[in-house]
């Protein structure tokens, strides 16, 4: 769900993240989500896998526009959201900001 909610809401086709970048946004306060559960779910669950080589990559949770270095997973927005959700996320987006408009 945390994937499908980012990819609905942003217009990349992929994402680059580590498991640290996920428990720094996600579950920064929560001390029963680890760093290495969400490490082991990204590869076990998922089957993500990891870049083998240490890359520069930016934060996709963070606007900093700092780059980190790591090992990052790629993580890929045809893996969490159709193409009739992004379809009906969009017509969504769109309503909301005739909402938002200026009567005159």
């Amino acid at each position: 769900y945390l994937f499908t909610d980012y990819f609905l809401n942003n217009s990349k086709e992929f994402i680059l993240c580590t498991p640290k970048d996920i428990k720094d946004f996600y579950f920064k306060n929560d001390n029963r989500v680890t760093i290495h559960f969400i490490a082991k779910t990204m590869s076990k669950d998922f089957k993500f896998t990891k870049s083998d080589k240490t890359m520069s990559y930016h934060d996709p949770f963070n606007d900093d526009l700092k780059a980190k270095v790591g090992h990052p997973y790629t993580i890929y927005k045809k893996d969490f959201v159709s193409i009739e959700a992004e379809i009906e996320a969009n017509a969504i987006h769109e309503e909301l900001k005739k909402d938002d408009e200026q009567p005159f």
